[in-house]
């Protein structure tokens, strides 16, 4: 028996395009997707590679950033729609009038782990840790006043807060 390679190879691409539409559940039926949740609400999602560090400071690879996140929050973060949206801050900041000014009020319910609340002094910490920690990412920061004064070890907290109050 004379074997045709072609009618062979057509053969096969049929059947396997009928296998996946019936795996598809497009067999020409009109059924609707379920409504119904899963019981179990977990996301998961796969990461391309291992992670180096938890430390924000010290992100140093998309996987790292992949992880950081889904497990910190920021002030402001985006939505499902890419809309730029406030996440521990309680609305979008109040701009100076020379534009150099961003003022944002934090939401009243944002806690750490351990149940103690966020205030400004823990944004204006996490910030001054990263910028002078210069991780590979810090010059992410470096738009911001201050920035290049920062040595490796950054101001008190008090002596921050003292600053912002002068303006």
């Amino acid at each position: 028996m004379r074997r045709r390679p072609g009618l062979v190879r057509a053969l096969g691409v049929a059947v396997g395009g009928l296998l996946a539409v019936a795996a598809c559940g497009q067999g020409g039926g009109t059924s609707q997707p379920s409504q119904t949740l899963a019981a179990d609400q977990t996301l998961k999602f796969a990461i391309g590679d291992d992670f180096g560090t938890l430390d924000p400071a010290q992100l140093n690879a998309e996987s790292d950033s992949e992880v950081a996140q889904n497990v910190f929050n920021g002030l402001i973060k985006f939505d499902q729609n890419l809309n730029i949206v406030p996440d521990i801050a309680a609305k979008m900041p109040d701009i100076s009038s020379d534009g150099l000014t961003y003022t944002f009020k934090l939401r009243q319910d944002v806690t750490f782990s351990n149940g103690d609340k966020v205030t400004s002094k823990d944004v204006v910490y996490s910030w001054n840790r990263a910028a002078a920690q210069q991780g590979p990412y810090s010059t992410n920061l470096s738009a911001i006043a201050g920035f290049d004064k920062l040595s490796t070890k950054p101001p008190p907290v008090a002596q921050i807060e003292a600053l912002l109050a002068k303006n």
